[in-house]
C-alpha cells in the first residue's frame, strides 16, 4: 500500500544519501519494536552495538520480538541480511498509519 511504500522510500532515501546513521538515536528509544527495527537496518553501520541490542531483545523479550531478534542475528551471521523490512513495517504500522487516522 502507499504508506508502506512511503516508508520504504524514506529508508531508501537515507541509504542513498549515506545518511542511515541518522537513525542511530532510535537505537536508544524505549519502544522495543523501534529498537529492533533500527538495529536490523543499521547492522552494517554499527554492527557491534546493533548485535548487542538484538541479543538483549532475544534474551529478554518474549513472543514475536524475541523470534525476530533471534532470526535476525542468525541470518546476519549467515550473510543474508542487508537492510531488512522491519523498520519499514514499524514506520507503517506505528507512525504513518496512525498519522493517517488523524485526518
Amino acid at each position: 500500500n502507499k504508506y508502506f511504500d512511503n516508508a520504504n522510500k524514506c529508508v531508501a532515501f537515507l541509504k542513498e544519501e549515506n545518511a542511515l546513521n541518522e537513525l542511530a538515536p532510535l537505537l536508544y528509544e524505549k519502544d522495543e519494536n523501534l529498537r529492533l527495527s533500527t538495529a536490523t537496518v543499521l547492522l552494517h553501520i554499527d554492527t557491534k552495538r546493533c548485535l548487542e541490542i538484538l541479543d538483549d531483545i532475544a534474551h529478554n523479550s518474549q513472543g514475536v520480538n524475541k523470534i525476530n531478534a533471534e532470526m535476525t542475528i542468525s541470518e546476519f551471521k549467515k550473510g543474508h541480511i542487508w537492510i531488512a523490512n522491519k523498520l519499514w513495517s514499524y514506520l507503517y504500522f506505528n507512525i504513518i498509519n496512525n498519522e493517517q487516522k488523524k485526518f
